[in-house]
């Protein structure tokens, strides 16, 4: 966001940014802890529940991305409209 001369895009992106970047690094930590998971090859009952227990893990970190990327487009959207929206920009929407 730095290289961006857009100072109102900035300051309205930063903050969900960093929440996006949380959720990258929750995602690479579960990634890694599934891999610890099958690396370990448990397949009796407490194998099935650690399992278990990691899938559940991953939804919220997924509605949570959902949840700010939703955020930051309308952000951009805001600052695209007030900076003249229909002065030629091409809608693909």
């Amino acid at each position: 966001m730095s290289t961006t001369g857009n100072q109102p895009l900035r300051v309205q992106a930063d903050p969900v940014l960093k929440k996006l970047s949380g959720c990258r690094q929750r995602l690479i930590e579960a990634g890694e802890r599934g891999k610890e998971i099958a690396d370990e090859g448990r397949e009796d009952d407490e194998g099935e529940r650690i399992w278990r227990q990691w899938n559940q893990s991953l939804p919220p970190i997924a509605f949570e991305i959902a949840r700010e990327t939703k955020e930051l487009v309308l952000r951009v959207e805001a600052i695209d409209g007030d900076q003249g929206r229909g002065q030629g920009d091409d809608d693909f929407s």
